[in-house]
């Protein structure tokens, strides 16, 4: 204390700031950034249909197409043939959803 009985010390609420931004200063002065590269392994969605996938086919056994028939045998025609392509179009769908489950 000095002869007026007060303190000489600076008061907290000015030392408590001055101290933290001269430690702030001296820390930037010497600390230089290390950047650092890491890769990360992220999910990436990818589609398991391949694009070499033809669109669906035309199916000769349609509603339209069975009324318009004539006789029973030109709609078990239509649907014989709907039926074989519906196969050949499965032999191709089959083995993609395997890989896609």
């Amino acid at each position: 204390m000095s002869r007026s009985g007060r303190s000489t010390l600076v008061p907290f609420a000015v030392r408590g700031p001055l101290v933290t931004t001269a430690s702030l200063l001296l820390a930037g002065c010497t600390a230089t950034p290390i950047i650092v590269t890491k890769p990360v392994d992220m999910p990436v969605a990818v589609s398991c249909i391949p694009a070499s996938l033809r669109a669906e086919p035309e199916y000769p056994d349609t509603s339209l197409n069975l009324r318009a028939a004539g006789s029973p045998e030109r709609r078990f025609q239509l649907i014989l043939a709907g039926r074989e392509i519906r196969i050949g179009r499965l032999s191709e769908l089959e083995p993609i959803v395997e890989i896609c489950r």
